[in-house]
């Protein structure tokens, strides 16, 4: 298994696992949207996202990871 830190060289992969997620809570299957969600967010930076990967490259999860809290400063981070 590997690690990848996503960007949009990842979006396929990505977007098929973000899409998969967004169906075990009872939305729509829509990769279209979650393709286009997750640009925005690796282009503006307001998320860092992870995927898990087989060594055939099949995505097996993934995590995403909003950044707006300091832990140290305890307050809300500025963008």
């Amino acid at each position: 298994m590997q690690i990848w830190k996503a960007n949009n060289n990842h979006i396929e992969e990505a977007s098929k696992i973000f899409d998969l997620y967004r169906q075990f809570y009872g939305q729509e299957s829509n990769i279209d949207a979650a393709s286009d969600f997750l640009s925005e967010r690796f282009l503006t930076n307001d998320s860092e996202f992870f995927i898990a990967v087989d060594s055939d490259g099949l995505a097996l999860g993934f995590i995403q990871l909003y950044p707006t809290f300091s832990s140290v400063a305890m307050k809300t981070l500025s963008p």
